[in-house]
């Protein structure tokens, strides 16, 4: 039996460089379609409560464990995002893990959205 092979990351690390990337690339589409799955979920939830939670978990959230368990963390839905994942593992079938950190969005407290907020998150913000 062979051994999968590591996924080829060049179009994702030059995405995360702010440079020229395929976004057609399979490696950053299977990200993309992991989030619209994330995505689905916190736009499904009708709980508030629990809404917040799972943005909480979507986004990385400035502060301690305390002040991120108290931030309120609310976007109405429907909310769309590229992306974007806080402290989350994706396995893709291999031994290689990549650890995305919020990769470009920062929560600092509470936050409140309207509807129909569309964040893409590429690269940084100048």
């Amino acid at each position: 039996m062979s051994t999968p092979s590591a996924p080829d990351t060049t179009e994702f690390e030059r995405m995360l460089r702010c440079e020229s990337y395929h976004a057609g690339d399979p490696y950053i589409r299977k990200i993309a379609d992991e989030q619209a799955v994330i995505l689905d979920k916190i736009n499904a939830e009708p709980d508030v409560a629990r809404r917040s939670a799972l943005l909480k978990n979507f986004f990385k959230v400035e502060g301690d464990e305390a002040e991120k368990k108290k931030a309120r963390v609310v976007i109405v839905p429907p909310f769309f995002c590229e992306y974007v994942s806080a402290l989350r593992e994706l396995c893709d079938g291999t031994n290689v893990v990549v650890t995305l950190q919020g990769f470009n969005i920062t929560i600092g407290g509470d936050l409140f959205i309207h509807k129909g907020c569309t964040i893409l998150d590429v690269g940084p913000g100048a």
